[in-house]
């Protein structure tokens, strides 16, 4: 899928004034490069499967992007959008949106095989 593909998409899903998939292909080639970019990092937490899982810097160990629940490890359970920010690489984003999403550690649910 290509990124005009993903933001034509995320745009759609929240359109209210059901415009076409060519209005909406018009729209995103309008954005800013900025704008687009995060479009893109939201699309990924947006759309993420329930088995996406990325490395975090936080611990160096995987966590759901979905919901930010650590995997096969204890951990304190992490903001998504915080990751989404992380995986993008825009670190003061994911400074100033906060890591922590709970103040105790969380168990860790099971890797999937």
């Amino acid at each position: 899928m290509t990124e005009e593909e993903k933001g034509v998409r995320f745009l759609a899903k929240y359109d209210k004034k059901k415009k076409t998939k060519d209005q909406l292909a018009i729209e995103w080639r309008r954005l800013g490069k900025e704008k687009k970019k995060t479009i893109l990092g939201m699309y990924e937490y947006e759309f993420a499967s329930e088995d996406a899982i990325y490395c975090t810097t936080f611990c160096n160990k995987g966590h759901r992007v979905k919901d930010g629940k650590p995997v096969g490890h204890e951990c304190y359970v992490l903001n998504p959008e915080a990751l989404v920010a992380e995986m993008d690489g825009d670190y003061e984003k994911c400074i100033e949106i906060g890591m922590y999403k709970s103040d105790r550690p969380h168990p860790g649910v099971e890797e999937e095989e």
